[in-house]
């Protein structure tokens, strides 16, 4: 079975998220005739409690990163064990 892979590490200062984001939709769009594995580091959480520390989480950043994930096509396959490995 062929499949895409696609390694990603996201902005961390979220300047050039929407640029890496529409890169990624083009490269899924023009490959979906394969499914695609996305995987990385997207520096970006899905939900509210998954930020840890004093700030609170950014919920237009959460909301943003979930239509992407949604509109590309991605979803979430979960993750088992010790939190920033």
């Amino acid at each position: 079975m062929l499949f895409n892979l696609l390694c990603i590490y996201g902005d961390p200062t979220h300047h050039s998220s929407s640029r890496i984001w529409q890169e990624i939709s083009s490269f899924v769009n023009q490959s979906n005739h394969r499914a695609t594995i996305c995987m990385g580091d997207l520096n970006d959480i899905m939900n509210p409690w998954e930020k840890y520390g004093n700030a609170l989480p950014d919920l237009n950043r959460i909301s943003m990163f979930c239509n992407h994930l949604r509109n590309v096509g991605l979803m979430d396959m979960g993750y088992n064990g010790p939190a920033y490995t």
